[in-house]
């Protein structure tokens, strides 16, 4: 009877090993670290490639005699009565409906074995599951095992096999007594099989009903807040101006016209009128939040004197190229088809997807750019900055990345853990960092702290860049001062710093062996060297060189280029532009030979592409963005120039910092309520998933700027002033 119940599980572990006989490949959905999660599989991948295992495997299920097995496990479960009674109740089916509907819950092999990654994550009905949960037939949760089964093909050749199986769980079974089924299942056909095949790691997650917590209770009363504030501003200001008229009546003969401070009639609309009347302090907070306001800043094309026009489109595509390279790295933790995924990484044009990491150093040469330029525009104006003003330096920069930063921890961390619910909620619910260490968000330390981050320490995922650039930007006065009164002197420290950090680079990826990125299979890339501010900072610091380099010459040069016949600048400008697209295409499409080798093929990379590329890679792509800015700037960009400073970039680019914080949860609710595997393949359909993910985010993130990072600037500002 009960044994219905453990057959059926001990049957998929047998499919399992006869499906490696043909050749199958395998995959599983781990939580929270989707890097490690990637590396897996690519691993595993690799293993199968590599070995021919149908000979070994054979002779491994022949040895194992699995009623003995069988009858272990039962036994083992004895030691749970209510479970046991229960399962036997259940096998028994002395209540059909409970029974049949049980056992369809469960989750089954799929078909396409032999092709898929989806054979070894047996999905069961979630939507059966809760109608079970909810009928008067019994109490059940929705539960996740995980489990890596290693197998032992030669000395030292370990080939690990990750399954994940959905099950429909009864109350009267605890998480303990599955727990013990399983390790006392594999402990027989590790004995059985003379130590070949292991049960490397086992947990299972369930699907429990979610509370609110105090930081969920905190983060639904500031999003309140500022929804309340905005509504009642949008309100005042749409009917102000129909209050005033009423409460000053304008007699015949009057041609007086109240314009307030920003042209704007008492009726609502601009006049060239030159009586203006002050903006009291109600009305100036009020528009902080209307709006009316804020939509007319978000909207807002005109263009000031000094703007740097290029990097706005530059920061646009950027940050789609972030969202392009999460939205695979998501959808792949619950991919059907990974064969597919395995062909696509030999192509050149996925490298794009697969190393599409450069994107972020993008927006850090960009960050370095832009505060260099503008630091010492505000030092030549005023030769020296006095100690309130940079207190000020600080404190807004602070105040404009944490006060939405916060609502994203708040409501990721500890919302969507009970506003959301869906088959995946066992892999995202719950965000264990949030919970224990959202401090050192706040405080910009977490990649540094704890050292060696894993999933139990990670709040908001791409909040590691928001670390290192909040320490850049603390650090970067004591390059750009230099810079500025000793311009020799700042260029040796600038300099120093980058090759010191190039070289720390080098000796990590030596003496760890660490690859050429962080899909390598080394779980150290990611912590050691991929969000550490010691390795990152060179992009940061080349954009602070260009921007010094712009602030010092950029007129000069621009002078000059203007009074250069065209063939002349034409024939400078060329050779430079495609200097700067050699090495991003090199930093991007460069290693992918040796990437295969060492992904697909597991085969270590040479050591000395590992360590060229790891030190080199950053630099020589923070070269190429600065580059092209500064041709873009000092007249030699052409139609490249004119399509990056279009206009409308304007509005996209003050969207990137809303988008970038919320794109990843969007990501983590799509992939929470996914019913079955995800098919990558064709591109088309990727394309369609892909441009609904950008249109969610950018909606996502115009809300979170329009409520809370917009009104907080403008009203910082007025204190400010």
């Amino acid at each position: 009877m009960v044994w219905c119940i453990i057959f059926h599980f001990s049957t998929m572990v047998l499919l399992l090993l006869c499906l490696l006989v043909t050749g199958a490949t395998a995959a599983v959905n781990l939580p929270y670290n989707h890097h490690d999660n990637i590396a897996q599989k690519l691993s595993t991948l690799g293993a199968l490639n590599q070995s021919s295992l149908a000979p070994f495997l054979t002779e491994l299920l022949n040895s194992v005699d699995m009623e003995t097995v069988l009858e272990n496990a039962v036994r083992n479960l004895g030691n749970s009565s209510t479970c046991l009674t229960k399962l036997n109740t259940l096998a028994s089916f002395s209540n059909p409906a409970e029974s049949i509907a049980y056992f369809d819950t469960l989750g089954k092999p799929a078909s396409g074995l032999t092709r898929n990654f989806a054979g070894f994550n047996f999905l069961g009905s979630y939507d059966e599951c809760m109608t079970l949960k909810n009928s008067s037939l019994g109490y059940y949760e929705w539960c996740a095992a995980h489990l890596t089964v290693n197998i032992t093909l030669g000395p030292g050749v370990i080939f690990p096999v990750p399954v994940r199986w959905t099950l429909c769980q009864p109350w009267e079974c605890r998480e303990g007594d599955i727990s013990t089924a399983v390790t006392s299942l594999f402990q027989e056909i590790t004995i059985l099989s003379k130590g070949v095949v292991k049960l490397a790691s086992f947990y299972q997650i369930c699907n429990y009903e979610e509370s609110f917590t105090a930081g969920a209770y905190i983060g639904m009363v500031l999003s309140g807040l500022f929804a309340v504030l905005v509504t009642m501003a949008t309100i005042y200001r749409a009917v102000s101006p129909v209050i005033r008229s009423v409460l000053r009546p304008s007699s015949p003969g009057d041609k007086t016209v109240l314009v307030s401070e920003d042209g704007i009639q008492n009726g609502g609309t601009p006049s060239p009128n030159k009586q203006h009347v002050p903006d009291s302090k109600l009305d100036r907070f009020v528009k902080c939040f209307a709006l009316q306001d804020t939509m007319a800043d978000l909207t807002n094309t005109n263009v000031k004197s000094g703007q740097v026009l290029c990097l706005n489109g530059i920061r646009v595509l950027s940050i789609n190229w972030v969202v392009l390279g999460h939205t695979y790295m998501y959808f792949l933790g619950n991919n059907g088809d990974f064969g597919y995924v395995g062909e696509a990484l030999q192509r050149h044009s996925f490298d794009t997807i697969s190393n599409g990491l450069p994107s972020v150093d993008s927006f850090f040469a960009l960050s370095g750019f832009l505060v260099a330029y503008l630091l010492l525009k505000q030092l030549t104006k005023k030769g020296h900055l006095a100690p309130f003003e940079w207190i000020a330096y600080y404190v807004h920069r602070y105040i404009r990345l944490t006060v939405p930063f916060l609502m994203v921890i708040l409501i990721e961390g500890f919302c969507y853990q009970v506003w959301f619910t869906g088959p995946q909620k066992p892999e995202t619910q719950g965000i264990p960092g949030c919970h224990k260490s959202w401090w050192t968000n706040l405080l910009y330390i977490q990649n540094l702290y704890p050292w060696t981050p894993d999933a139990t320490s990670q709040c908001v995922g791409q909040a590691w860049y928001l670390a290192n650039d909040m320490q850049f930007y603390i650090i970067a006065p004591f390059f750009i001062l230099p810079l500025f009164y000793k311009p020799k002197l700042g260029a040796i420290l600038l300099t120093g710093t980058v090759v010191a950090s190039a070289i720390t680079s080098a000796v990590l990826t030596y003496h760890n062996n660490l690859g050429l990125s962080v899909l390598s299979g080394n779980p150290d890339a990611f912590s050691m060297i991929y969000i550490k501010p010691y390795t990152r900072i060179p992009p940061y610091l080349i954009g602070v060189a260009g921007g010094w380099f712009y602030w010092a010459w950029g007129e000069r040069i621009t002078s000059i280029v203007h009074k250069t016949p065209m063939y002349i600048r034409v024939a400078v400008a060329v050779p430079l532009w495609l200097a700067s697209f050699g090495m991003q295409y090199g930093v991007v499409y460069g290693p992918h030979n040796a990437a295969v080798t060492q992904v697909i093929q597991q085969k270590v990379a040479p050591m000395v592409d590992s360590v060229s590329y790891g030190s080199l890679a950053r630099i020589a792509w923070g070269l190429a963005i600065v580059l092209q800015v500064l041709l873009c700037q000092c007249s030699l960009g052409g139609f490249i120039n004119s399509l990056l400073s279009w206009k409308g970039w304007l509005v996209f680019s003050r969207l990137t910092y809303s988008v970038y914080l919320v794109h990843l949860g969007l990501l983590a609710i799509v992939q929470m309520q996914m019913r079955g595997p995800f098919f990558l393949q064709p591109a088309f359909q990727m394309a369609i998933v892909y441009l609904g993910v950008m249109f969610m985010s950018y909606l996502w993130g115009a809300v979170l700027y329009l409520l809370v990072e917009l009104p907080v600037s403008k009203l910082e500002r007025i204190i400010y002033r």
